[in-house]
């Protein structure tokens, strides 16, 4: 019975202590050739003073292989050297300072804008 009453409360204080909530999807700001900007926010109910950082991740859509930005405090971030015409797949994570990263948010897809390199001279 005291093992049982223990292992409760370690778990309670784990869920206490854990991962911040899923976020809500980013939000694509900008579109460019070789670029893609996404706003995000706090998964909702978080403390928004207790996320440290926001790690966002991309792919091609089609591909497993993600690409993870650097960790930031920001709410805004620009994707950059990407391909022109091709839709991406982006997802948003926060971590609080005392846990771990926090679940994926749901993807946003973006479609870079098709154009050509033209030498100025």
């Amino acid at each position: 019975m005291a093992s049982f009453f223990w292992n409760t409360v370690l778990l309670y204080i784990l869920s206490c202590v854990a991962t911040p909530g899923k976020p809500n999807p980013p939000t694509v700001i900008h579109i460019g050739i070789w670029s893609i900007t996404v706003s995000y926010k706090p998964p909702p109910g978080a403390d928004k003073t207790k996320v440290i950082i926001y790690v966002i991740r991309y792919r091609k859509q089609g591909q497993t292989d993600w690409v993870s930005l650097p960790g930031t405090t920001t709410t805004t971030v620009t994707i950059t050297h990407l391909q022109g015409k091709t839709h991406y797949v982006i997802v948003v994570a926060a971590q609080y300072k005392e846990g771990e990263l926090g679940p994926d948010s749901d993807p946003a897809i973006a479609e870079t804008r098709p154009g050509k390199y033209i030498k100025t001279s």
